[in-house]
């Protein structure tokens, strides 16, 4: 008799899910990392934080670079991540040295 294999219970990613936190400016493939940890909105990355947000990504993602922090921290104030102040990614990379 043949078994049958229970279903999977994770989530499966669709194009709306990575569509919501491109809304919020972030490309395609940052989109999906950002799912990867469970953040599919703007709200959802406001409650985690752009610097919790980037710890979790670099556990999961090692090779995330900083620029993917300013990125977040940019949406966060509302400002293009190329016009992020340079004392906030002074704070931002001060805050993350340690990991």
């Amino acid at each position: 008799m043949k078994m049958k294999t229970p279903q999977s219970t994770k989530v499966k990613k669709t194009e709306s899910t990575s569509k919501n936190t491109q809304e919020i400016g972030i490309g395609p493939k940052s989109s999906k990392k950002l799912n990867a940890i469970g953040i599919f909105t703007r709200s959802d990355l406001e409650r985690v934080g752009s610097v919790n947000a980037y710890m979790l990504l670099k556990r999961t993602f090692p090779n995330v670079t900083l620029n993917f922090l300013y990125a977040m921290e940019a949406i966060l104030m509302d400002v293009h991540w190329t016009k992020l102040p340079k004392d906030v990614e002074a704070r931002l990379k001060e805050e993350v040295s340690f990991f």
